[in-house]
């Protein structure tokens, strides 16, 4: 039981810390007014902002329930007098909502590293440098919580594609996705390299699967997972009315933007500081990866660095998120625990 504590307590100032270090050092304190901007329909960089709509549908909904329960039985505004009531229920919607998602993606990783690494204590650690990863993640940050929200999405479709499950699993995985933000776009194709190339390789135009299952039966959720996808985004879309995006810059001026000048030591250090040299382990390990993490660097990292570089301010480095716990953190931890080993038999020897 007290080891039990221990490890509660230790999961839940790692979900603390984060969220204190975006109020001190990022921007989270505007998510009140963006939050009242979205449900007017102006808020600011209206493409694609106003398009994702599931953060704001479940923290509207959290607000109404927070005040129409815990807030009659202990309400907030007297701890605050000089503050508004209103803004400071939504504050405490907002940091709860914050540190549930990080616990969720704490569960999540434990699940996913599990199939990766045997040392449960290693993940933990692990655990430690995503807490500090996300802990420097706040530059030009509100509360973000789509793009935690998409760390949960593709943990999720991992774990589907690892254990196994229903494929069918990712169209409910695209659908929330596409409500939530628009990186998820990769979540069907992903899981079709998984199939194509790890679970069910090709043979001369044959799938060794179950009941002889061909290409076309193994690649079929990930299509329609993708029309999923594609329906809902173009549904928010209409729903809110269509506008170009706000800031139209060509490609090259935008990765100039990104990697120039005095910008580019910003973007670096940035980017440095929640990934460090993680990188650096995975391009020396890479080789002995398991194929899955293997196969999914290859079809997300690259993509993702140049899609961010090319196309927003990537010195928001929480945008590099999804790629770090999905795949550069699990594969770190695994090269460790490869070179500890023999290192353990050789002494036990």
């Amino acid at each position: 039981m007290r080891q039990k504590w221990l490890i509660f307590s230790a999961l839940l100032m790692m979900s603390i810390f984060p969220v204190y270090r975006n109020v001190e050092y990022g921007l989270a304190l505007t998510q009140y007014g963006r939050q009242k901007a979205f449900w007017e329909g102006n808020i600011e960089f209206y493409n694609p902002w106003q398009y994702r709509v599931l953060c704001p549908l479940i923290c509207e909904g959290l607000y109404i329930v927070y005040t129409n329960s815990v807030d009659k039985i202990l309400p907030i505004a007297p701890f605050f007098p000089d503050d508004n009531p209103e803004v400071l229920r939504y504050y405490v919607v907002f940091v709860l909502f914050r540190v549930f998602l990080h616990l969720a993606i704490f569960a999540l990783c434990w699940l996913w590293y599990r199939h990766f690494v045997q040392n449960g204590a290693l993940i933990f650690l692990g655990f430690a440098l995503l807490t500090l990863s996300m802990g420097n993640a706040v530059r030009d940050s509100d509360f973000s919580f789509n793009t935690y929200v998409d760390v949960i999405l593709y943990l999720c479709a991992g774990l589907v594609a690892i254990r196994r499950y229903s494929p069918w699993w990712i169209l409910g995985i695209s659908f929330v996705g596409a409500l939530n933000r628009e990186t998820a776009l990769l979540i069907p194709f992903l899981y079709a390299l998984a199939n194509y190339f790890v679970f069910y390789p090709r043979t001369f135009g044959q799938l060794p699967g179950k009941n002889g299952a061909s290409l076309r039966l193994i690649m079929m959720p990930s299509f329609f997972a993708l029309l999923v996808f594609i329906f809902t985004a173009w549904a928010i879309r209409a729903f809110w009315g269509y506008r170009p995006v706000d800031w139209q810059i060509p490609l090259l001026d935008v990765i100039r933007f990104n990697l120039t000048g005095q910008r580019g030591f910003k973007t670096f250090f940035e980017i440095f500081g929640s990934l460090t040299i993680l990188p650096w382990f995975v391009i020396w390990g890479l080789r002995g990866a398991h194929p899955l993490l293997k196969c999914w660097f290859w079809g997300l990292v690259p993509l993702w660095f140049a899609v961010h570089l090319g196309y927003t301010a990537a010195w928001e480095s929480r945008l590099f998120l999804v790629p770090l716990v999905l795949i550069l953190l699990p594969l770190t931890l695994r090269l460790v625990e490869q070179s500890v080993q023999p290192v353990k038999t050789l002494i036990s020897n």
